[in-house]
């Protein structure tokens, strides 16, 4: 079972190369960049928080792992889950 991360989703920064936003520089973007204004943002698959935190470039984020991989969701205004928690794709 899956879900989006948001009710709405726009993208502002693709897949691939690009100039970054923060660092001026020509480098390869492993995510994607999705637009929200104080919108709740949801697991994409089930799994257990691994790592929350403040990061220069992500800001406030939160990892999460999924078995094999992993999802990162950074820029985040607040963060409600604590390092060992589960979460459930909605």
């Amino acid at each position: 079972r899956w879900s989006l991360p948001l009710e709405n989703l726009k993208i502002t920064s693709g897949y691939g190369y690009r100039i970054h936003p923060v660092t001026k520089q020509h480098d390869f973007h492993k995510g994607i960049d999705l637009a929200a204004r104080c919108d709740p943002v949801l697991s994409v698959l089930a799994g257990i928080v691994t790592e929350t935190g403040y990061n220069p470039i992500l800001g406030k984020y939160v990892r999460i792992g999924h078995g094999d991989f992993q999802s990162i969701y950074g820029h985040l205004s607040y963060i409600l889950v604590c390092r060992g928690d589960t979460v459930d794709a909605k």
